[in-house]
């Protein structure tokens, strides 16, 4: 059973970092290395669609940068970001969406279907 969702963003939380990437994200969008930042995020806030959609899920949703999930969740420091995960009431995490999948999405909408359809299973 999920008690909670992880999401991972390909950012790490280096404030030259996040400057950097915040501008590559407004100037370049589509070379931009995080489509979880890309597609969930207008120019400077969360879209109220997506927070819309987070807020209506039976379980919470925790939002993570990369270094900081690796360093609370070592088992996953080889992992390709962004990325989703399950938790179960175990505290065990279990991968959802790749960063493949992620790779492939252009809209909110399909980042949603896709939620959607890995929960129901």
């Amino acid at each position: 059973m999920i008690t909670k969702l992880h999401f991972v963003y390909n950012e790490t939380s280096n404030p030259l970092s996040l400057a950097l990437s915040f501008a590559h994200r407004i100037h370049s969008p589509e070379t931009y290395q995080c489509r979880l930042c890309h597609i969930t995020y207008g120019t400077f806030f969360i879209k109220k669609d997506w927070e819309n959609f987070i807020q209506s899920l039976p379980f919470p949703a925790k939002f993570h940068l990369k270094d900081w999930f690796v360093k609370r969740f070592p088992a996953f420091k080889g992992t390709h970001f962004p990325a989703a995960f399950s938790e179960d009431e175990t505290g065990n995490l279990h991968q959802l969406i790749f960063a493949e999948e992620f790779n492939q999405m252009h809209h909110l909408d399909e980042l949603k279907k896709l939620l959607h359809q890995k929960l129901a299973s």
